[in-house]
């Protein structure tokens, strides 16, 4: 899940940060340790307030719905493939 969350972070920037701020790299939005402690958690992240004791988001208005989002699908993907191997 840690490395989908990383995925995310580095397309998110790319697309909507590096250009309007060059100055932000892909860790400046969340940090490696925020992403780690999200992935732990991702199981019983549920809604979007779950995820605010998990971070230190300078950005958290504009990055919590899509960030939310990153950890459904990471944890959906990793399900599906965990689940897949398993037959």
């Amino acid at each position: 899940i840690y490395k989908e969350l990383v995925s995310w972070r580095l397309k998110i920037w790319r697309e909507e940060w590096h250009s309007k701020w060059p100055a932000y790299g892909p860790k400046s939005l969340i940090s490696d340790t925020d992403l780690e402690n999200i992935a732990k958690h991702s199981g019983t992240i549920t809604v979007i307030d779950d995820l605010h004791s998990l971070e230190h988001i300078v950005h958290w208005s504009t990055l919590s719905i899509p960030l939310f989002n990153a950890v459904q699908t990471a944890l959906a993907t990793v399900t599906w493939f965990f689940t897949r191997g398993s037959y």
